[in-house]
């Protein structure tokens, strides 16, 4: 209870003995049972089958991934279900099926958003454009020029105007966007803070220096109001979102290095009202898993091996029945010392790693109708998602590769020696003639190794140390578990995790500037930097 203040220490040191024994020590929605029998109510369970949602598998991604998002908007449900291009549109009261809402094949969401007539909007990363689902219509607006790089956020104002937020490491920035009369989308304002769903800016302050012992702040900034946040409940490390207000309350979802919390606060008086706990350890990570209605009501999307529910906070703790989670999770997968031999390691900056970080994100190149049809390339061979405009034109961004190792200069070459512009089958072995990286590869790359090392060789000890804990993340570190590997750039504003990474996640199939939040990372990664440093 290090963490704790020290009147809370001596309150929940009294209590915890009693409260243990009457309530479950913290209520992870992952086991829908037990949120059943204490603080939540399941309201919707969906299958994996064909007439349910599905998974994606784990590699290039860290986990798997397709219902990326739901909403919960006047009596119904909305889920996002990718993996076969559909929304699933569920009654809230009765949990009953009311339909499906299908989108074509070439789009693969990163989030959605519903208004209140019932219009759903998608946001694609992958193919930069907001898809529009309304009766029984598809319309497509091109993001065109509008960077969004790297995305943390996506609704839809009260006016029907879609906004985008963009991480950043001061303050992030929300982009509200409009359809000019040809249908790509520009940006209306651009605006300091990230905005909730009912128009609210907020920004987090963080306090230097004895930030852990005196809390953490909001600002809603377009209310000229301000809530401090105590020491007890978060820290300088965590992360925040505002959900929005609802009545007298506002709800905030924060992530510690310990749990995840839905708290509420009052509008007058700041004080935490509400509040209620649930495991950050889950089987995959929906970019919008958490939301609330008009009523107050707040709203959970609970992924599984074999489905995913929507969950609904029935009840809330008084706070001497929330018990502090104080074991980080470890991730320590075994090393196969075998997969790490034949590399030779080199000295490098911090900056030279995040030089060439970026260099593979803004990359442009050519694409001949050899490397767009993978005409010459070993099969089977898929081609990036991304890679979708047809040939002989610019794309942006090495892709994504399964097994790949192209450098730079390599991978202009391999081009214009009619090599396939990347792959993301990922079964068997790398494809001969195929150009670009894949996660590891692309970590290789820029660590500066002279051959490509997996995931399980750039954990080895022989490369790299792991660190004690993820407040010691600097740029160039990386973040890495069995199936995927990423490159630490910065925490945004919010407290989430700011990354370079070549993925298949959100269908980017390249190399991609990522916002992840702050439970996917520290419950599914380990933290490590390279040996050879020259500015450790």
């Amino acid at each position: 209870m290090a963490r704790l203040g020290a009147r809370w220490r001596a309150v929940l040191v009294a209590v915890l003995a009693v409260a243990l024994l009457a309530v479950p020590a913290t209520v992870g929605y992952a086991n829908v049972s037990q949120a059943e029998k204490s603080f939540f109510k399941t309201l919707v369970r969906i299958p994996v089958s064909e007439e349910g949602i599905g998974y994606t598998d784990a590699l290039g991604r860290g986990y798997p991934e397709g219902p990326n998002a739901f909403e919960v908007q006047g009596s119904n449900i909305y889920v996002l279900d990718n993996a076969h291009h559909r929304v699933l549109k569920y009654n809230k009261d009765t949990g009953q099926f009311v339909e499906k809402i299908s989108f074509p094949e070439e789009f693969w969401a990163y989030s959605l958003a519903v208004d209140a007539a019932g219009k759903i909007y998608l946001l694609d990363v992958s193919a930069e454009a907001v898809i529009v689902l309304v009766d029984g219509k598809v319309i497509v607006n091109r993001l065109g020029n509008v960077e969004i790089e790297p995305v943390a956020g996506f609704g839809v104002t009260e006016q029907g105007e879609v906004y985008v937020v963009r991480s950043g490491p001061d303050a992030m920035e929300t982009l509200v966007l409009r359809p000019d009369p040809s249908g790509d989308l520009t940006v209306i304002t651009s605006n300091r803070g990230t905005m909730a769903p009912d128009g609210t800016l907020w920004q987090v302050e963080r306090l230097c220096g004895s930030a852990k012992e005196t809390g953490v702040s909001v600002s809603m900034l377009n209310l000229n109001k301000m809530f401090k946040f105590p020491d007890w409940l978060a820290d300088s490390m965590s992360a925040f979102n505002c959900l929005g207000k609802a009545g007298t309350t506002w709800f905030f979802r924060i992530t510690t290095d310990e749990t995840d919390l839905i708290v509420g606060l009052n509008d007058q008086t700041g004080n935490v009202e509400q509040l209620v706990t649930f495991s950050p350890v889950r089987y995959a990570y929906p970019n919008k898993d958490v939301t609330i209605d008009a009523d107050g009501n707040v709203y959970l999307l609970d992924p599984s091996a074999d489905g995913i529910s929507v969950v609904m906070v029935a009840s809330w703790s008084s706070l001497k029945e929330i018990p502090r989670l104080l074991q980080e999770k470890q991730v320590t997968p075994a090393i196969r010392e075998e997969e790490t031999k034949g590399v030779t390691p080199t000295s490098i900056s911090r900056s030279q790693i995040m030089s060439t970080a970026s260099a593979y994100h803004a990359k442009q190149w050519y694409c001949n109708r050899y490397n767009y049809e993978g005409t010459y390339a070993e099969k089977p061979w898929q081609r990036p998602r991304y890679i979708n405009q047809g040939y002989n034109r610019y794309y942006q961004f090495v892709p994504y590769c399964w097994g790949g190792f192209s450098s730079l200069s390599g991978f202009d070459s391999e081009l214009s020696s009619n090599w396939a512009a990347g792959n993301i089958d990922t079964t068997g072995n790398y494809k001969q003639k195929t150009a670009g990286v894949d996660c590891s590869g692309y970590v290789s790359r820029c660590w500066g190794l002279s051959s490509k090392r997996n995931t399980y060789g750039l954990m080895s000890s022989d490369i790299s140390v792991r660190l004690n804990n993820f407040a010691e993340l600097k740029q160039g570190d990386i973040l890495c578990n069995a199936d995927h590997v990423m490159i630490f750039h910065y925490r945004d504003a919010n407290g989430n995790y700011v990354l370079y990474e070549s993925t298949k996640l959100n269908a980017y199939d390249r190399v991609a500037h990522t916002a992840r939040s702050k439970s996917s990372v520290e419950s599914s990664y380990g933290p490590y930097r390279y040996k050879y440093l020259l500015d450790p």
